[in-house]
Formats: structure tokens, sequence, C-alpha cells
């Protein structure tokens, strides 16, 4: 799934996150203090979700394989992240000169 280096990392990431949040609540003076930072670890969690599916699915997992892991469905799964792995694919593969076999050129421009 994840290579030892990218698994190693995430774990990081999430144990930096959750602690960072622990931390923020022992200092909360307020219920609405707390209520924000639910509201926030919502928002990150969903963001180091979406990025380890994306991840994940870079490395080869499955649309299904990732619905299965966050209880949903394949199609739902390639909804939420085809479109951000196919950007993602374009952005490492870096920004070569598209062919146009129709005119013979590499950049496409006349």
């Amino acid at each position: 799934m994840l290579d030892g280096m990218a698994e190693s990392q995430s774990q990081s990431t999430l144990t930096d996150l959750l602690g960072r949040y622990v931390h923020a609540a022992h200092t909360a003076r307020t219920a609405g203090d707390v209520l924000e930072l639910t509201g926030q670890l919502t928002r990150d969690a969903g963001e180091l979700r979406d990025t380890l599916a994306v991840e994940l699915a870079l490395g080869g997992v499955s649309y299904a394989e990732i619905g299965r892991r966050l209880k949903i469905t394949r199609q739902a799964a390639h909804d939420a992240y085809a479109a951000r792995v196919q950007t993602e694919r374009r952005r490492r593969a870096g920004s070569s000169p598209v062919r146009d076999e129709t005119r013979g050129d590499d950049d496409g421009m006349p």
C-alpha cells in the first residue's frame, strides 16, 4: 500500500495532529473553544484522509479498496478522488510537451 517511508510519515503526521489537538483541548477555556477545536480537527482529519487516499491511489491501490477502508462505495471513492489523483499524476510527471500526431510537431504550435 504505502511504502515504509510514506507510512511512517503518515503516522507521524497523524500523531502530530492529534497531539496538537490534545494540548489545545487542555488549554481551552470554554465549551465554545472546544467546539471550535473539534471543527478544526474535523477539517484537518478530512484533509489528511483525502491526502492519504490520493497517495494510495497513486501507489496502485484500487478505488474499491480505498472505498472499503473509508466505508464508502468504489464509485464514491472514485468520484471523490479521481480528479485529484489525475492532477497529482500529471504534476509529478512534469509538464512535458504534448505531441500532436496529426501535425507531427512536439508542442502543438504551428
